[in-house]
This record gives C-alpha cells, sequence and structure tokens, in this order.
C-alpha cells in the first residue's frame, strides 16, 4: 500500500514537472518576437529584406518590426543591429543613413542563393561576373567582388580561400571599407 502512495507520489511530481515545462514552453512561444523569418531576407545590392539603403535607422528598424540597437553617442560612422532578432546581421550607419548590410551567419543568403559557408566555386557559378581579389589579411583568403549594373552598389564575398566567411552590400564606396567604418 505505501508503495503504491509512493508511486502516485512520483507520478504525480513528474506530471506536474512535464505540465511546468510545457506551459514554460508555450510561453516562450508566446513571447517570441512576432518578426517574420528572417533567414528568409535575403542581401541585395540595394538591401537587406525590407531594408533599403538610404534608410534612417528608425526608418529600418520600422521596416523590420525590430529595435536596432547604435553605438551611443553614436559616431558619424557606426552600426546598427538587432542580436536577439537577427544575429549575424549590422547595417553600417554613414551620416544618420543605411549604407551597407553585414552578414555573418549562414542563416542569411543573397539572393542569388549564395551565403556563409558556400564554396568560391559557388559563388562564382552563381556570378560569372565576380572579380577576385586577394584578401587584405588572410594570404590564403579572397574578396569576391561584384557591381551593380548602374555601378553605384556593391557586394563583397570575403573567403579563407575556400568558403565564405562573411559578405556584405550596399553603396560601393562603404562596401569598400575593409575595417567596418575605417
Amino acid at each position: 500500500m505505501f508503495e503504491r502512495d509512493d508511486q502516485r507520489k512520483r507520478t504525480g511530481s513528474r506530471r506536474r514537472v512535464l505540465i511546468g515545462i510545457a506551459v514554460l514552453l508555450g510561453l516562450a512561444a508566446l513571447a517570441a518576437p512576432l518578426v517574420r523569418k528572417p533567414a528568409r531576407w535575403t542581401l541585395s545590392f540595394e538591401g537587406f529584406g525590407p531594408v533599403r539603403v538610404g534608410m534612417t535607422v528608425a526608418e529600418a528598424g520600422k521596416a523590420l518590426k525590430v529595435k536596432l540597437v547604435e553605438h551611443e553617442p553614436p559616431e558619424p560612422c557606426h552600426y546598427a543591429w538587432s542580436e536577439g532578432e537577427l544575429p549575424g546581421i549590422a547595417f553600417m550607419v554613414l551620416d544618420g543613413r543605411v549604407v551597407r548590410v553585414d552578414v555573418t551567419k549562414d542563416v542569411y543568403r543573397a539572393e542569388s542563393g549564395a551565403r556563409v559557408g558556400a564554396t568560391e566555386e559557388e559563388v562564382r557559378r552563381l556570378h560569372p561576373q565576380v572579380q577576385v581579389e586577394r584578401h587584405p589579411y588572410d594570404d590564403d583568403g579572397h574578396y569576391l567582388v561584384l557591381a551593380s549594373r548602374d555601378q553605384r552598389y556593391g557586394m563583397i564575398f570575403e573567403t579563407d580561400g575556400k568558403v565564405v566567411t562573411s559578405f556584405r552590400a550596399g553603396e560601393r564606396e562603404p562596401v569598400r571599407y575593409i575595417e567596418g567604418c575605417e
């Protein structure tokens, strides 16, 4: 009889724990931001998803439906980001406007389908017009450089000589900045 009581107590405890976990998971799902899946957004010469080069940080945040964080006080050239909702995406801001988007995670793609982790061969196949340049800091690496038809925008895929490690796009001059804003 005591064994049955102990067994019922253990079963009841397990149920309460499982119900508690289910409730917590449900609350976490409800608390998740109501942002479209960022992996569906792609990087183009002119922007990322709903963000267009030339937007203010406030306009970009509104378009993304997220709060973008900036360095305080913002320098004339700085970055804005939302690590919680968009990890691996950074918006370069120059004089209050988005001029470039940097991508460091493999969940995001360029419009062509290229992404972090893609081989140099894949990028060359997707972009036959790509120009290959030596990476300024990695003797084995390359910059795979593209320009928009009107030459106003650029895109650079950085590689370690084998695969893409990051990529960026936006206004042609800021895309060429090697060390972020410098």
